[in-house]
């Protein structure tokens, strides 16, 4: 397992190197993760399998932003005091 803190350092690595899975962030300096994973696919992947991947993304951020609605939902309608 590598750990890199930038997307281009993180691209460089993949494209030259052999990893069985490859998970980024999408919200990153340089590139984001859409852009990091059609980089990385375009030499590699079939524009279907990019395809899945950005799917993949969009579901991703539809997931954080109904945990975090629901997390508000929560903490306006619970009450710290009632708490046993």
């Amino acid at each position: 397992m590598e750990t890199v803190l930038d997307s281009q350092q993180g691209l460089d690595r993949a494209l030259n190197g052999e990893y069985d899975l490859v998970i980024c962030d999408l919200k990153m300096p340089h590139l984001d993760g859409r852009a990091f994973y059609r980089e990385l696919g375009r030499d590699r992947l079939s524009p279907q399998a990019i395809s899945h991947i950005e799917t993949i993304a969009e579901l991703a951020v539809r997931l954080r932003e109904t945990v975090r609605r629901l997390s508000d939902t929560w903490a306006s309608h619970h009450d710290p005091a009632r708490t046993v």
